[in-house]
């Protein structure tokens, strides 16, 4: 259902500070109906937002060292799913809470937002039946309780686009 995505897409924004991630900018959105917080995520940065990901396995425990993913602004882990973190998510649960601030206090010196990546293609969380209000809270918690910057919605759910669900 594409009414999940707009809808889960909304309800992360609203919970937490969510920036946006496309490469345009958001010109004919009326601000009116949004919360002042949501208003200032909307609006500061301004685009465009370079954004990189990687789901291969290096070695290395964390994300990269800012020096090799300069040019882009945003980095998303991958992957948080319905069922938890997975990959790079996972490996950021792993670190000390003292390893990730000073992991996103380099990011943050560098102008780097570090955001996971939610769903992928391998969660299908229309087809499985996830509540979206209650994944965009769960997806929201773990962002905050691992401080990161927001999420990447990867909704990549190709059956349901085909059959216009």
């Amino acid at each position: 259902m594409v009414s999940f995505t707009l809808l889960l897409t909304f309800a992360v924004s609203a919970l937490f500070s969510v920036q946006s991630v496309v490469s345009t900018a958001i010109y004919a959105m009326d601000y009116d109906a949004l919360a002042n917080e949501a208003r200032e995520v909307l609006s500061s940065p301004v685009p465009p937002h370079w954004v990189i990901y990687w789901d291969i396995w290096t070695g290395a425990i964390g994300p990269p060292d800012v020096s090799a993913i300069s040019g882009f602004n945003v980095f998303a882990l991958s992957f948080l799913l319905t069922e938890g973190a997975f990959d790079q998510a996972e490996e950021w649960t792993t670190l000390t809470d003292a390893q990730r601030t000073t992991i996103k206090s380099q990011y943050a010196a560098a102008g780097i937002k570090l955001i996971v990546s939610v769903f992928g293609a391998t969660d299908a969380p229309t087809s499985t039946g996830a509540d979206p209000v209650e994944t965009a809270n769960t997806f929201a918690a773990w962002v905050k309780q691992y401080n990161l910057d927001g999420v990447d919605v990867d909704y990549e759910v190709k059956l349901h686009f085909r059959r216009n669900l």
